[in-house]
């Protein structure tokens, strides 16, 4: 069942050009200069939805960045594309906001799961900027100033017991070979495994041989060094790579590179780094990217719950709702026609959706500021 559009306004999909108009042709021209418009010419807004800006970071394609002004392509023409999204998915927020949908358990947990790993890539990516643009930097560097922090393992009960700068020097020359050898994990996996079975009481074989028990204790634990704090269950695929631990594909040194990264980006914003234009520029691209991954997990969201999602239109499901009886043959299951079925599935899920997002842009209010092309 679909939710009923609240009308806002019959404008439609006008468009309403500003006072300070943007040439957007090559029969215009910029200032009567004779030529096209740059993208800084565009102004910080494109757009309004219902009185709500469209900004030009948001709907500019990231490639536009690399385009030299002096290249001759029109911004406007180029662009058009991603704002028209931008602005589609503008409507959508504003539908889900009003239907609640923004508080739906799926959308808070797929935006749970978007914001680790956004906060994993940026400690990820200021680690290695700050290793790449040190004066010092080489492996022996990495190795040492890696090597010279305390390293605790804080286990599931709280007991703090640290880890021998032996082992990190291990995992900091085995993050360095070709293949990487994974050495942190497993001793950390040991080590939790030993002070659990002794705390209980039992064989840690007996304990590692539940997997499930063992593999939840392994991601409770915690890894400290440098005033930062590793959750190792918030390693990504801990769950695979704790069933593959010591099998010889395990070559991903995933928990070290996860705290080192961690002890890295601190020591760079010690060092002022993350305020260098260039790291600058790499975060509010990684944030523009996130804002527009969640803009497009709140529209799944959105359009599953008003009878827009992909199994709404899967041909299997619909199949399975209509199973034969026992005492009537069954249809032929033919190849050619599951493809067919599925091509008309996947155009009437899109045209659907179309239909939807028409039906919204009718209703609202979308004012641009910039000349649109025909």
């Amino acid at each position: 069942m679909m939710l009923t559009t609240r009308k806002i306004c019959l404008a439609g999909f006008a468009t309403v050009v500003a006072a300070a108009l943007i040439p957007a042709t090559g029969a215009q021209d910029n200032g009567g200069t004779g030529k096209k418009p740059t993208l800084q010419d565009l102004g910080d807004v494109l757009a309004r939805v219902n009185g709500v800006p469209i900004l030009t970071v948001d709907a500019t394609p990231e490639f536009m960045s690399r385009i030299p002004p002096d290249m001759g392509f029109d911004p406007i023409k180029i662009i058009m594309p991603t704002l028209r999204e931008t602005i589609d998915l503008e409507l959508i927020r504003q539908q889900a906001v009003a239907g609640g949908i923004d508080k739906d358990p799926e959308f808070t947990i797929r935006i749970r799961e978007l914001e680790s790993q956004k906060a994993q890539k940026l400690t990820s990516r200021l680690a290695n900027f700050y290793v790449r643009t040190h004066e010092n930097a080489n492996q022996q560097w990495v190795t040492e100033l890696l090597s010279g922090f305390q390293y605790v393992l804080r286990h599931p009960s709280g007991t703090v017991e640290g880890i021998a700068p032996a082992v990190i020097e291990l995992a900091v020359k085995g993050s360095f070979a070709k293949p990487p050898q994974s050495v942190l994990l497993p001793k950390v996996w040991q080590l939790v495994i030993d002070h659990e079975a002794k705390r209980q009481g039992i064989e840690p074989e007996a304990l590692a041989a539940d997997a499930k028990v063992a593999h939840r204790l392994v991601a409770a634990a915690k890894i400290e060094a440098n005033g930062q704090t590793l959750v190792l269950g918030d390693v990504p695929g801990l769950e695979k790579i704790l069933d593959t631990l010591n099998e010889e594909q395990d070559r991903n040194n995933p928990a070290f590179r996860a705290i080192a990264n961690m002890v890295l980006a601190a020591e760079g914003r010690k060092e002022g780094v993350d305020k260098a234009p260039r790291f600058a520029s790499s975060r509010d691209q990684l944030f523009k990217a996130a804002r527009k991954k969640r803009a497009r997990i709140l529209a799944d969201v959105y359009y599953t719950r008003n009878g827009m999602g992909p199994d709404d239109f899967n041909p299997e499901k619909a199949h399975a709702r209509n199973v034969p009886s026992a005492e009537a043959p069954a249809e032929p299951d033919l190849e050619a026609e599951n493809d067919m079925d599925k091509k008309t599935a996947d155009i009437t899920l899109e045209e659907a959706r179309e239909d939807h997002m028409k039906a919204l842009r009718d209703a609202a209010e979308i004012e641009y500021l910039i000349d649109v092309p025909e």
